[in-house]
């Protein structure tokens, strides 16, 4: 499995015919994914969040390692969907 930043994700998020506002429901706009290949990024947001993903863009977001794979989710993982705040030095 890999870590890939995925971001500019637009969801698909019609129900009974209504197009529903992602950020209300809670869906983000970035994300950390694990998957086994690019192809498989789309399901796994889905398989996360419960909704179908029309469109999104994705980097290789560090190596397989744990220790890669542990910064990450203490650093993203929680406010993914948000700007992250500036750290100062």
């Amino acid at each position: 499995m890999s870590l890939y930043r995925v971001f500019r994700i637009a969801w698909d998020t019609e129900l009974d015919g209504e197009p529903h506002d992602p950020q209300a429901l809670g869906l983000p706009t970035e994300a950390l994914v694990r998957a086994a290949d690019p192809d498989d990024i789309a399901d796994a947001l889905s398989d996360e969040y419960g909704w179908c993903v029309l469109s999104c863009a994705y980097e290789p977001a560090g190596g397989p390692d744990p220790l890669s794979l542990a910064k990450a989710a203490r650093e993203d993982a929680v406010e993914c969907g948000a700007p992250k705040p500036r750290r100062t030095p």
